[in-house]
């Protein structure tokens, strides 16, 4: 091939740069639409395929500062250990040294943190590119798009410039579709017209038609015309603003109907027209099928909370009331309105509302529930209601305490009838020991003039009280002369009893009567006069037939 003649050259050369030109305006616009990918982008080349602390970062778009706090410019071009330490204690670089050797996409979950990036939840996606790199997105609720790549400056040979550029605009289109590709959601760039210029493998998943078929058509030779118009009035409304708009959509798949966030991005050119608009759709069902799971278990609990008739109650930190159930209305009298940002304190006698402030700060600084404590409130009305609470601490996700979540039960008519039962219980008790008291002692009249008292069992101090009350009680009312005390049936007579038999039988003479003592037993006697009482003053009788006998003649 011979040499090009000066004529030749310039044309080459113009035709080079011309193809330039459309190579940087279409790299241009993968480079906008990759700038503004919802999703975070790292891409890493391993500089030793043996070595995974090689692994350097060599892009990163613009949601990476938005999700780790870290800008690309201060991260890019140092290892993936100097940026995030911590990932190696997940094998991260080991996955990621993986991925650039076998070829291989694995995706995972995982949960980071360090000084500088708050603890977070992430499912990443970690894909081959080529040049011994990899390329790893991961899934944000926010999504922001921004990179930064510069452009070799121009060498001074113009072809070996042109010819350098045109690689490079290569390997970044190729990266670019590789990187649309493997993420989750569907993107799209189209003209004005409604021309497809690039769609990515989950477009056209989604709409059932390969890439190929799609590149270069317009919407409407491709869909029904409702659907493509419809299509193009949610791009105008990104036009219009001038700014990307969010909008949910609805699209009809093999397996039902499918909800999308969807993004749609005016995009410009050099001169700062709007000169084609790109969308991002992301699959959100899973999220929105999780989000009505959780409205319709919430409507539940709202439904049963409310149709409980006990009062269901929530205080802050600051111990104010933050909700208060319908129940309230039936146990106070107020309504859940006015229960908010009042103390318990404010519905409570003073007394009690000190008592139970001792009892309360104790279980806060503890941090401790509440199990079945019984306090007493006031009605609206200004009546005492008793109720019985049962509490527990909430907290926040950082473990501090947000306050207590707890159930007060109306007892007050329980309390009442445990009050009156307990009354009666001792009513009965009084009169049971009343009719023990006069078995016990009994007084027997055996004439106007004569009574008698037979003792059975054991004397104590207590009984011995009793028999001098009962007798002298007798005595009083019946105007009595003698008075037959019988103790055949006490088995001992020690000197508390003797003692107390002979004070009776004084006050039985200050009363003008006499007492008679019948039924000693030899071994009592015999006790008796051991222990050397005294019983002149008493008239005795072996038996209590002959004392009686005695008595009535």
């Amino acid at each position: 091939m011979g040499e090009r003649t000066s004529e030749q050259r310039p044309r080459e050369n113009q035709v080079l740069w011309q193809h330039l030109r459309k190579i940087e305006k279409q790299n241009a616009q993968y480079l906008s639409l990759f700038n503004q990918l919802p999703q975070g982008i790292f891409i890493y080349h391993l500089e030793d395929l043996d070595n995974d602390a090689t692994l350097r970062l060599v892009a990163a778009n613009p949601a990476v500062q938005w999700i780790t706090g870290a800008e690309p410019q201060d991260i890019v071009g140092k290892t993936l250990d100097e940026n995030f330490p911590e990932l190696r204690e997940q094998s991260i670089p080991h996955i990621y040294s993986d991925v650039v050797r076998t070829g291989n996409t694995v995706a995972f979950e995982m949960v980071y943190r360090d000084d500088h990036v708050i603890e977070s939840a992430f499912a990443v996606r970690a894909f081959p590119l080529p040049g011994h790199c990899v390329g790893v997105s991961f899934d944000t609720i926010t999504l922001h798009k921004q990179a930064e790549d510069a452009l070799e400056q121009l060498n001074a040979e113009l072809e070996q410039r042109v010819r350098e550029r045109t690689e490079e605009l290569r390997l970044r289109e190729q990266l670019l579709h590789t990187v649309m590709d493997s993420s989750p959601a569907a993107m799209y760039l189209k003209d004005l017209n409604g021309r497809f210029l690039l769609v990515n493998k989950q477009t056209s998943a989604l709409l059932g038609l390969s890439p190929e078929a799609m590149q270069g058509k317009l919407d409407t030779e491709l869909f029904p015309l409702a659907f493509a118009m419809q299509w193009r009035a949610n791009e105008q409304q990104a036009i219009d603003a001038g700014e990307p708009i969010s909008l949910e959509e609805t699209v009809n798949q093999e397996d039902g109907l499918h909800t999308f966030l969807s993004v749609r991005m005016p995009m410009y050119d050099e001169s700062g027209a709007i000169h084609a608009i790109a969308g991002i759709a992301t699959d959100i069902t899973e999220r929105k099928q999780m989000e009505n799971a959780f409205y319709a278990q919430r409507e539940r609990y709202r439904s049963l909370v409310e149709s409980i008739d006990d009062w269901i109650w929530e205080v802050n930190a600051d111990g104010l009331y933050a909700y208060s159930s319908p129940g309230v209305i039936e146990l106070l009298g107020y309504t859940p309105e006015e229960m908010i940002g009042k103390s318990p304190f404010d519905f409570m006698p003073p007394d009690e509302a000190e008592r139970v402030a001792i009892i309360f700060q104790v279980a806060l600084q503890q941090q401790q529930p509440l199990h079945r404590f019984e306090n007493r409130l006031l009605r609206k009305d200004g009546c005492e209601v008793i109720v019985e609470t049962n509490g527990v601490p909430f907290f926040a996700a950082d473990g501090t305490m947000c306050g207590y979540r707890g159930i007060d039960h109306d007892v007050t008519a329980q309390r009442r009838m445990e009050a009156d039962r307990a009354a009666l219980q001792q009513q009965i008790i009084d009169a049971q020991r009343e009719a023990l008291r006069e078995l016990s002692t009994p007084l027997i009249p055996l004439s106007d003039t004569v009574m008698m008292m037979p003792l059975i069992g054991t004397i104590d101090s207590g009984r011995a009280q009793q028999v001098m009350e009962t007798l002298l009680d007798g005595v009083a009312r019946q105007r009595a002369s003698m008075v037959i005390l019988d103790i055949t049936g006490v088995s001992v007579v020690d000197t508390q009893v003797a003692q107390a038999i002979i004070q009776t039988a004084q006050a039985v003479r200050l009363l003008g009567a006499k007492m008679m003592l019948t039924g000693i037993r030899p071994q009592i006697a015999q006790t008796l006069v051991h222990l050397g009482v005294d019983l002149s003053g008493i008239i005795t009788r072996g038996s209590l037939q002959a004392g009686i006998a005695a008595a009535l003649r």
